[in-house]
């Protein structure tokens, strides 16, 4: 029953969003200096944490530019009037931090700038990694968000799952992971000014999973798993929030997969957080004769990949930062996919 509630508001919600007038703000974006920012994660020249699992399929850092980001999240950078509620907006920003990709070194040093007066007075951050195309882009699958008020302040990034070739290597470009930063080394020069902010923080978590699939002759991958088509880390209210996009019905494209040991991304399927955002709101047409919305969502252990050859259902849901194989080898060659079954 609350499950349904919670959903039913979701639907409210999405209705009153798209009738909203445009909200009109006052108050001028403020910040003082540039001040580098910067952070070393020993990698090992990898950047995925599935421990133990796959040891030659590795994620590695990387891309065609060999180079790689970070998104430092700061909260409540900024407040300003909202003429509409009468009330105060809080805006919180990602800044880019940059770094070059070196195969012969254990870690990865990503450096950035950052208002100095931001950094002071945020009471939290937290890293963000999204894949090989985080910067986003025309061409890409990352998309980025910015503020109403200040269209240069990123605000957030979605990540579409929905086009993967099935290869090791096109994981990376669906790599959703997250560090928080557990405190901030200050570094002054001899005139006491701020130089450098030295992040300290602890090791990627995924927040995407992976399964090893046999995609043989397949070019489409349904399932209600594959109607979780994106993710979302943006800011929304007083802080960053993960949202998982939903589109009943949709598939993943898997043209161009390698066939027999293809990989893909999966979404996990617990709600809390991060919270299920429709897409598109659901039409009856979709529903087959006795069924109930809620019945086709992949809520908990109601989630399924569906091909040609047969059906897979994950019995306790898609979970974070793992990998659904049907048979785990030393490598990849060893390691077997997963089975489809006839439903």
């Amino acid at each position: 029953m609350k499950m349904r509630l919670f959903l039913l508001m979701l639907i409210a919600l999405m209705l009153f969003t798209q009738c909203k007038n445009e909200e009109e703000y006052v108050e001028e974006r403020k910040h003082t200096d540039m001040v580098k920012v910067s952070v070393e994660l020993p990698v090992d020249c990898t950047r995925s944490d599935f421990t133990g699992v796959l040891p030659e399929g590795k994620i590695n850092w990387g891309n065609d530019n060999d180079v790689e980001y970070l998104y430092l999240a700061l909260v409540d950078c900024y407040a300003y009037n909202d003429k509409t509620t009468s009330g105060m907006v809080y805006v919180g920003e990602m800044f880019e931090m940059e770094a070059k990709v070196d195969e012969s070194t254990d870690k990865l040093h990503f450096v950035g700038m950052v208002p100095q007066n931001l950094i002071y007075s945020t009471k939290k951050c937290t890293l963000y990694y999204f894949g090989n195309n985080g910067k986003g882009g025309e061409g890409t699958n990352v998309t980025n968000i910015y503020d109403k008020k200040y269209p240069d302040c990123l605000i957030g990034k979605t990540v579409s799952f929905s086009n993967q070739n099935g290869s090791i290597e096109n994981i990376g470009d669906f790599h959703v992971a997250s560090i928080p930063v557990d405190y901030i080394h200050i570094v002054k020069n001899e005139n006491k000014e701020v130089v450098e902010f030295k992040l300290s923080a602890g090791l990627l978590k995924s927040n995407m999973s992976v399964a090893m699939l046999d995609l043989t002759d397949e070019t489409t991958l349904r399932g209600n798993a594959t109607y979780l088509q994106s993710y979302t880390i943006k800011w929304v209210g007083r802080n960053f929030q993960e949202f998982i996009g939903l589109k009943c019905g949709a598939t993943y494209d898997v043209s161009g997969n390698p066939g027999e040991k293809s990989f893909v991304a999966l979404l996990p399927t617990d709600l809390e957080p991060p919270y299920l955002e429709f897409l598109e709101l659901p039409t009856p047409d979709i529903l087959p004769p006795g069924t109930e919305l809620f019945d086709l969502l992949p809520i908990g252990d109601n989630a399924s990949l569906v091909s040609d050859k047969g059906q897979f259902m994950f019995e306790n849901g898609i979970e974070r930062n793992h990998v659904y194989v049907g048979g785990l080898g030393h490598t990849i060659e060893e390691s077997t996919p997963i089975k489809w079954q006839q439903p």
